[in-house]
């Protein structure tokens, strides 16, 4: 394929790959230590010596350093970017996250099992038998058993939940849940097609040369075949209800479903930015530096920035409102008067903070919604109200400790010339918050760092906020993610 490679006996070396891309090595060892050190020329640089200790550096110049302890049986691991992680001759070991968050892992030879015990109070524990068992850091308990049958070559696995599930050593498998829906596969090896048939009457299949149907409860059958062309190298889905599709290896894709309507998407790989376009004359676009936009029929815009150095987003709106949110789950709106709201969510407590900045008759005062379902305002004196719904109104009032009702300033449903404008919706038992917007979005924001847009045209960007590594991943329809971090650039995972 082109590649080539080369070791010498002082132990240099260098990899070319098949597109050129060459690294190469030094090696040294220094008898009066005992240790020998290899530098790469892409920057990192690792060493380790006789006595058991090791190290280190990446690309980025983060370090880390093993020390291995004879008299313990123990090695420790310490890395700048905060981390740790220590293993022991006995098979124990342990990690901790930058945060400082503790996992404990223990190995029982008697009973051949590793158990895993995180700070937050969960735990998990994987048996050499297959059994294991999984406890959140609420008390729930779940657990298993599992075992192998030699004469049909099956593996068998029941939780306690209810649900069992089975695989085999010639490819079959099979799932049955709590409730009892079941679905089986098998894999034919002379056609490369597997078949999963479903309890309720529907079934699948998916083949090694890209075909496949769908069949539903009432047998209504979808198949379709799929081709790849090398010259351009796209591929190419038809599907028999006469839709069809194609995603191509330099970002670019379309689709066309059955009425003749078409999605295409074109990306450019030296601006590093994509845009769809659809019959409609709806346009989207984003870019690899994590901003994006949508643009209706009539030109109507929305533009999504974000902040590469803080993690954060801001929406900007054609009537000049806007929104922001960051990856620590905390949230901003701000109206085309330039009135201001700030929301934060405490996970420790349940509730989530929204701060009436300026701009609003009630400006000073805070209101806090918690998940057991209270929801109250602060003054700036810090006298405590309570807050009801009117559900003729759609909006929030306040009342006071005398008794007397006065309108919030409805920041949860507002109304404009137009009629709706925007609609907040707070989900007490998953503690997301979600914003419809006046062109049809929808951003949601969770306190476990997912959440998602869905632009006016449809699209969903889904998010995750890593708060290991202060990182969001943005994963488009097409399947490519941007991962941006603070202080970095942004990357494109295929």
């Amino acid at each position: 394929n082109g590649s080539s490679s080369s070791w010498c006996e002082d132990g240099s070396g260098s990899f070319t790959d098949a597109e050129g891309n060459t690294e190469n090595w030094t090696f040294t060892f220094d008898k009066t230590t005992g240790c020998s050190t290899e530098i790469s020329s892409d920057g990192s640089s690792s060493g380790w010596c006789e006595d058991g200790s090791s190290w280190w550096i990446d690309q980025d110049g983060v370090m880390n350093e093993v020390i291995y302890d004879e008299s313990t049986g123990c090695a420790v691991s310490t890395s700048t970017d905060g981390k740790m992680e220590g293993w022991c001759d006995d098979g124990t070991s342990w990690h901790q996250d930058d945060l400082g968050q503790m996992v404990e892992v223990t190995f029982d030879e008697s009973t051949g099992c590793s158990t895993e015990i995180s700070s937050n109070g969960s735990s998990s524990s994987w048996c050499e038998d297959g059994s294991g068992s999984f406890t959140d850091d609420r008390g729930n308990t779940e657990n298993w058993t599992q075992t192998y049958d030699e004469e049909s070559g099956c593996t068998l696995r029941i939780d306690s939940n209810g649900s069992s599930s089975g695989w085999c050593d010639n490819g079959a498998n099979w799932h049955e849940d709590a409730e009892g829906f079941r679905s089986e596969s098998t894999f034919d090896e002379s056609t490369g097609c597997e078949l999963t048939l479903y309890s309720d009457g529907s079934s699948n299949s998916w083949c090694e040369d890209g075909s496949g149907s769908f069949t539903d409860v009432e047998g209504n059958t979808e198949t379709w075949t799929e081709v790849y062309d090398p010259e351009t190298a796209c591929t190419k889905t038809e599907y028999s209800d006469g839709s069809a599709s194609s995603r191509c290896e330099d970002g670019s894709s379309w689709e066309e479903d059955s009425s003749g309507d078409r999605t295409q998407t074109r990306f450019n790989k030296e601006t590093g930015c994509g845009i769809t376009t659809d019959s409609s004359g709806n346009r989207s676009g984003w870019c690899e530096d994590g901003s994006n936009w949508f643009e209706d029929e009539t030109g109507s815009r929305t533009e999504t920035l974000i902040d590469e150095i803080t993690g954060c987003g801001t929406i900007k709106f054609e009537d000049g409102t806007s929104s922001g949110w960051c990856g620590d789950g905390t949230r901003w709106y701000e109206d085309e008067t330039g009135s201001r709201t700030e929301t934060s969510f405490d996970e420790e407590s349940g509730c989530s903070t929204t701060d009436y900045l300026s701009g609003f008759t009630y400006e000073g005062f805070s209101e806090i919604e918690c998940h057991d379902g209270s929801n109250y305002m602060l003054d700036p004196e810090g006298v405590k109200s309570e807050i009801v719904f009117d559900q003729e109104t759609g909006c929030k009032q306040i009342l006071s400790s005398d008794a007397v009702l006065s309108d919030l300033d409805c920041f949860g449903m507002n109304e404009g010339d137009d009629g709706f404008e925007f609609l907040e919706e707070f989900d007490e038992e998953t503690g997301c918050m979600s914003v419809t917007f006046p062109d049809g979005a929808k951003e949601t924001n969770c306190p476990d760092g997912t959440g998602f847009f869905v632009d006016p045209g449809g699209m969903r960007i889904d998010r995750v906020f890593d708060e290991s590594t202060g990182c969001v991943t943005e994963t488009f329809p097409d399947g490519v993610s941007e991962v941006f971090c603070p202080e970095e650039e942004l990357s494109l995972i295929n």
